[in-house]
């Protein structure tokens, strides 16, 4: 997975005295080769069909140089390639380094970062989560794993859907029509109206038409409320509390969130397309929610709420 820290941990175990390689940097033992093997250098911004027929792989001659002069030793190898599954009799352990989607848009866009893929031409595309290697590569790769990574995530989720709790709010908000959107106007009066809505923990992307009451209120106070109607007779409440801002089309949380939105709203828009829709509501609008509160009864009878006042406060635990 691009961005997910390989160079990092290639450096910080090197800092540790530990035999690590960042892959991408040797360039004996990485590089592009096209369909006649022969070794290419990459363009300045690949196009699809370049990245079509051509392969980022690991050297064998060179990879296996390397193993044999650590034979004593742990290596580490850090980094991936087309052919890096070719090697796993070699390996003792494969670790996993994953990340959201979301996070790695906005890593592979940082001008500081070192290397360019996934920033320049097509190669965007090409290492976003749909166009990862084939499966068969993956269940290959499966039977080596020794440990995996936690999840990295850019905003850390709030809800536990290991708790019934967490699972209940986490489907309402995923499945909800609408949400009541609260913004505070500059004389500090309250402004409520009802949005549609994509939910991906912690994250809230809504679709505004330009100049609305609710893009001035969060423009002079990004501070913004998200409810659900109440469920089973009152008895069953979801309350957010977040931050929102105005984003381009082209930021990578919109672009990650906006196709759970359109399949969320596919069958509503009946016959107009979504591109057409979003002509009329063009300004994406991004809520970082930093607390949730819900209630509801529960198999005694007994209302409780649960709350998360920090993000890394996961929500699952009951209390009043």
């Amino acid at each position: 997975m691009s961005g997910a820290g390989k160079t990092t941990l290639a450096h910080a175990l090197q800092r540790r005295g530990v035999a690590a390689i960042d892959t991408d940097a040797d360039a004996t033992l990485a590089y592009f080769i096209d369909t006649a093997g022969a070794v290419v250098d990459r363009p300045p911004a690949p196009d699809f069909a370049w990245l079509a027929t051509h392969r980022w792989v690991w050297s064998p001659t060179r990879l296996v140089g390397l193993l044999e002069h650590h034979r004593n030793d742990t290596l580490f190898l850090c980094g991936h390639a087309d052919n890096d599954t070719d090697f796993l009799e070699r390996y003792a352990g494969v670790f996993l380094l994953c990340l959201d989607e979301i996070t790695m848009l906005r890593r592979l866009a940082d001008p500081q970062r070192g290397n360019d893929f996934g920033a320049v031409g097509d190669t965007g595309e090409q290492v976003r989560p749909s166009d990862r290697r084939s499966a068969t590569g993956h269940l290959r790769l499966a039977g080596r794993i020794r440990s995996v990574q936690p999840e990295i995530t850019g905003a850390e989720r709030l809800l536990d859907e290991a708790s019934a709790d967490g699972r209940r709010i986490s489907e309402r908000l995923a499945t909800e029509p609408a949400v009541w959107l609260g913004t505070v106007r500059p004389d500090r009066r309250l402004h409520h109206v009802p949005v549609a809505f994509a939910w991906s923990d912690p994250l809230v992307l809504i679709f505004s038409m330009a100049n609305t009451v609710k893009l001035r209120n969060i423009e002079h106070n990004p501070a913004v409320s998200l409810s659900l109607n109440a469920a089973q007779g009152g008895n069953d409440v979801v309350i957010e509390d977040g931050q929102a801002s105005c984003l381009a089309a082209t930021a990578p949380e919109v672009v990650s969130l906006t196709p759970t939105f359109e399949r969320k709203y596919a069958a509503l828009l009946a016959e107009t397309t979504f591109d057409e829709w979003r002509s009329t509501f063009s300004q994406p609008v991004l809520v970082t929610v930093t607390r949730i509160v819900a209630w509801t009864i529960d198999e005694i009878g007994v209302p409780h709420r649960v709350i998360s006042d920090r993000p890394h406060k996961a929500i699952g635990d009951r209390g009043r």
